[in-house]
């Protein structure tokens, strides 16, 4: 198009024409090339106005919005964003490729324009090389003259003729590296047209309407939707957003590269055009010889890299206007990588082009490696962390959500289809035909992955539990355990945060429990109505952050200063970034808050028997139908009940916690309302908490902390106290108390205070007595002060 709408011009002009012509611009041009440059911009002005008549149509993208098709509202504003940045990115590549000639090259007069600057730096070298010209000259003139064996007949056969060359080509270089520069130029621009100029009656832009028809596009392309099917793993296999950005990134980064190196290139080739008359003094001589052949290599492959970059990114969008209009979901996806592509290449061109460009390509990757090495590092950690997390189905963390769960679980499918698949068939606890069919197929092989997935959850949590490093008081308050901050709560917003955060029942209602005053008995008002409390909080959710520290902070507003609930609260404010995280971290990710909750409260004995079936029943409640995920609820419930039974007996398991018919845990020792015997009674009067006190061993409770006070409180009273239904078991109970009594140690004076205060409710005044006078020396000043106003012992 530029050649035909210049025809009329000739030489420079003819250059300037072109170049006005493709938008590059008429800065340093004055006369008639700058009148011919004009003339060129108004041309292309004329040809953009009446459409185009060359090959442009294929070297930009269109997308069109379309109402039929839904898509396009997201696809389109992507493309014409993409085509906008490339097309600046293709402006910037060709202007710094398409040197101008008469920036350089000019007959202006004026001693202050910028190409009189080089011409008269030219002259200045042109001058040099013509004094090494007659220095050589003289050399060889005497060597010959005086018979010395410095130059031979043959050298000076083969010099004399280059000589003459290089005299020539000394004064005529400026005018000859002209002559080249337009000649590179011509091939460029010329090349992307001829290319172009075949296909100018192909539409430029992608047909994104897929038909103009919605169910074109869902129901009749089977490559939409094998890519659709496709896009999950390979999602998880480029790390995601994270690591999407990062490509863009390394993209970003290759073409300021490219960018940094093509403008190396134009101040090498000008360098190069300058020295041209010393490279043709050193191609005299065969010594120097090599040095013209790495001067005439490096100019003349820097020349070659526009034709070549010009004919790649000409490829490449002739190839995606043929794509685009071949129909199909496949060809508009191979047509839109086709015509990005060729811009990747360019670095490629340098290693191609070799000598200087090849350097100074080399040079600027080198300095640049470091940051290309950090974003390639950042993309493998977030696959690998990626394709664990798809492996645990949560690549994504809402695991109940329609899209996100079935994400999830294409992505374990993907990965580990020779477990996954067994798993799903395997994996029921159900009882119909279809439930013992699969079961009978896969079910042991679900189990055995079942328990490594157990396994995995729980070496999850105790790394948690460690990262977590919370205090048991925190731990009691994700569990939700209301009691052990009762005596730090202030009395005016406990009511509050008891609505606020009080458990509901399945109506809706708060959980309430009576209160029990210091007698053992239930309290009542002034008008005789049992008084009730909340029996204990609902933490937030999981992975929350806003939650739990909203939740901590209203825990330090309820809490009385320096108490428990106060500290407690500090606590869940300034580590809810690191409760909430858990599921962002590998090594943690299986692990849920109150799960590490648990594990932290059980080993340091501070988990009450009523928090650990109350999470137990959680826990259950939501894996529910999930015979692998119930599995690994009963190995962690095992295992806590376990760890916790070593500072805590009354959580012994099938002794201290029960199972109701419904498969509910229990604490023997609560409130709750059982059915035994067709009648509704509390579990602490029912015969399970007998047995759990007539098989406690006096042994085990007495290095036991103040807490087993209130655990075993409501059964020892049942069964201990002055209205004892069985004599056997009072004295079981009397002996355990006095027991108690008789070897504490000196610490936890709160537990020895409640113990003091309960236990004249279970002992008689000489089996106090008796239980004092066994304590070892050195006791609290409590004690002592309950055995002063008694007598001294009787000697035996």
């Amino acid at each position: 198009a530029a050649a035909a709408n210049c025809s009329g011009q000739t030489g420079s002009a003819y250059t300037a024409c072109v170049s006005g012509y493709d938008g590059h611009g008429c800065s340093g041009l004055s006369g008639a090339d700058l009148t011919a440059c004009n003339g060129g911009k108004a041309a292309a002005a004329a040809a953009t106005a009446t459409g185009p008549t060359t090959g442009t149509a294929s070297s930009s993208l269109d997308c069109e919005l379309k109402f039929s098709n839904p898509l396009t509202w997201i696809i389109c504003p992507v493309v014409d964003a993409l085509s906008g940045i490339i097309s600046g990115v293709d402006s910037i590549i060709t202007a710094q490729m398409d040197i101008q000639p008469n920036s350089i090259f000019c007959s202006n007069t004026n001693q202050t324009s910028t190409c009189q600057g080089y011409y008269s730096a030219w002259q200045s070298f042109r001058d040099i090389a013509l004094g090494f010209l007659v220095l050589v000259g003289l050399v060889i003139v005497s060597a010959e003259a005086i018979g010395s064996e410095i130059l031979d007949a043959y050298t000076v056969r083969k010099t004399l003729p280059r000589l003459l060359v290089a005299a020539i080509g000394i004064t005529i270089s400026w005018p000859l590296m002209k002559f080249m520069l337009v000649v590179s130029n011509d091939l460029g621009i010329g090349i992307r047209h001829l290319i172009y100029y075949p296909f100018t009656k192909i539409p430029n832009g992608p047909d994104l309407s897929f038909g103009g028809d919605v169910s074109n596009f869902f129901f009749g392309s089977a490559a939409v939707a094998g890519g659709a099917l496709a896009a999950v793993p390979a999602w998880i296999a480029f790390g995601g957003l994270g690591a999407l950005i990062s490509f863009a990134a390394t993209g970003a980064l290759a073409v300021i590269v490219a960018i940094v190196v093509l403008t190396l290139r134009q101040i090498a080739i000008i360098l190069l055009m300058l020295l041209a008359p010393l490279a043709i003094v050193a191609y005299i001589l065969p010594n120097t010889n090599r040095l013209y052949k790495v001067w005439w290599e490096s100019f003349s492959r820097a020349l070659l890299m526009f034709p070549m970059i010009a004919g790649f990114i000409a490829i490449g969008h002739v190839f995606a206007a043929v794509s685009f209009n071949s129909g199909g979901a496949f060809n508009q996806f191979i047509g839109f990588i086709a015509y990005f592509a060729p811009y990747f290449l360019i670095p490629l061109t340098f290693r191609m082009a070799g000598g200087a460009v090849s350097a100074l390509g080399g040079f600027v990757n080198q300095r640049s490696q470091g940051t290309f090495n950090a974003l390639k590092g950042y993309r493998q950690n977030q696959t690998k962390k990626r394709v664990t997390a798809a492996r645990d189905g949560g690549l994504y963390r809402n695991k109940t959500g329609f899209l996100t769960k079935n994400l999830n679980r294409i992505g374990a499918y993907t990965l580990d289809a020779d477990e996954q698949i067994p798993l799903a068939i395997g994996n029921t606890s159900g009882t119909n035909r279809l439930s013992r069919f699969r079961r009978l197929v896969a079910g042991r092989q679900a189990l055995e992955l079942g328990d490594a997935l157990g396994q995995a959850s729980q070496q999850h949590t105790e790394a948690a539990s460690k990262k977590a490093g919370l205090h048991h008081t925190t731990d009691n308050a994700i569990l939700g355990e209301r009691d052990v901050f009762k005596g730090g709560m202030d009395p005016e917003k406990l009511k509050d945060f008891d609505k606020k955060y009080g458990e509901k029942d399945e109506h809706g209602a708060l959980i309430m429990q009576d209160v029990i005053g210091k007698n053992g008995e239930v309290e009542r008002d002034k008008q005789g109505n049992v008084m009730r409390e909340v029996a204990r909080w609902e933490a937030p959710e999981d992975h929350d952050t806003e939650g739990i520290r909203q939740y901590g902070l209203a825990l330090q507003d309820a809490g009385l200063a320096g108490s428990e609930a106060s500290f407690a609260g500090k606590q869940l404010e300034t580590r809810a970034g690191t409760l909430a995280s858990f599921n962002q971290d590998p090594e943690t990710k299986r692990a849920t808050m109150r799960t590490v909750a648990m594990a932290g409260a059980a080993a340091e004995g501070k988990v009450t028997p009523e928090a650990l079936a109350s999470w137990y029943n959680k826990q259950r409640k939501a894996v529910k139908g999930d015979s692998v995920e119930e599995a690994i609820l009963e190995r962690q419930y095992e295992q806590y009940q376990q760890v916790a039974e070593r500072n805590r007996p009354s959580l012994r398991f099938g002794k201290g916690i029960l199972k109701d018919q419904n498969g509910d845990a229990y604490s023997v020792m609560s409130d709750k309302a059982i059915i035994e015997n067709g009648k509704e009674i509390k579990a602490y009067e029912s015969k399970a908490a007998k047995t759990n006190l007539e098989t406690l061993r006096v042994s085990q409770i007495g290095g036991a902390k103040g807490e087993i006070v209130d655990d075993m409180k409501a059964s020892w009273l049942h069964w201990g106290g002055k209205n004892a239904p069985d004599a056997a078991t009072k004295k079981q109970v009397e002996q355990q108390v006095g027991y108690l009594i008789s070897s504490w140690g000196p610490g936890d004076p709160g537990g020895k205070k409640k113990l003091m205060e309960f236990a004249d409710q279970i002992l008689t005044p000489v089996q106090m007595e008796d239980a004092l006078r066994e304590r070892p020396t050195g006791q609290d000043a409590e004690g002592a002060q309950r055995l002063a106003p008694l007598p001294p012992e009787e000697p035996k």
